[in-house]
């Protein structure tokens, strides 16, 4: 399953200045704290679920999050 692309430096903010710890944060999502960094780096984007209790937990609109621009760009490509 493909996930969707996140903006990185909004999700990395929004982790930074939570008022969880990344332990919190992972647990509350259901992933680990390696696919985290993956999301994070961009290395694996996050299926939508992963993405929606992400953005749930750390206070985010989805929208905020969700990179349009890159979407739009992959699609021109193809």
């Amino acid at each position: 399953m493909a996930g969707i692309r996140v903006n990185r430096q909004i999700l990395d903010k929004a982790i930074i200045l939570s008022d969880y710890n990344i332990m919190t944060i992972c647990k509350k999502a259901g992933v680990s704290t390696q696919m985290l960094h993956y999301y994070r780096t961009g290395k694996y984007y996050p299926n939508v679920l992963i993405a929606v209790k992400l953005c749930k937990i750390l206070d985010l609109k989805v929208d905020e999050v969700w990179n349009d621009e890159f979407d739009i760009a992959e699609e021109k490509k193809v």
